[in-house]
């Protein structure tokens, strides 16, 4: 379903949604971005979609482009004198950068920053990233992630 809220589109994976009660959106440099949800909703939609949400279903968020895109980690429902409101908590896909530990070199030194970010991604699902740092700079020296989540080693990286 897609709703709208002070000229953002927001879709969710719930129908029966009256209205956003409350949105908000943290992202920062650095961390991965989350957005929570407070939606008034009709009772009996709620209880079921809540009860068939498949695990680490979608929420994107869009002004004129893609805000963010992610995957619920959090959905439960409340009562507040007769009215029923859905609570979502998303966080971006980027998560799924920081699950598994892992070693790899990178030795090119004809490769560029760009390239190391791109190959580092290339197993992750759903992975963006634009380079508007580095202007095509090669890396200086040779690269080791050892036991190192993807996200981890990109942030040292960025540093």
């Amino acid at each position: 379903m897609k709703i709208t809220y002070q000229g953002l589109t927001i879709s969710i994976p719930f129908d029966g949604v009256i209205q956003v009660e409350d949105f908000s959106f943290d992202a920062a440099f650095n961390c991965h971005g989350r957005v929570f949800l407070r939606l008034l909703a009709e009772e009996e939609k709620i209880q079921g979609s809540i009860h068939a949400l498949q695990d680490g279903a979608n929420v994107e968020v869009y002004e004129n482009s893609q805000l963010f895109a992610g995957r619920i980690l959090r959905a439960e429902m409340e009562t507040v004198r007769g009215l029923y409101y859905l609570k979502l908590e998303a966080c971006s896909y980027t998560m799924d950068w920081q699950r598994v530990p892992v070693s790899r070199s990178f030795l090119n030194l004809d490769a560029t920053y760009e390239q190391v970010m791109q190959k580092v991604l290339e197993d992750q699902e759903r992975a963006q990233i634009k380079d508007c740092l580095t202007n095509g700079r090669v890396i200086p020296d040779f690269l080791l992630q050892y036991e190192e989540s993807d996200w981890d080693f990109l942030i040292r990286l960025a540093s």
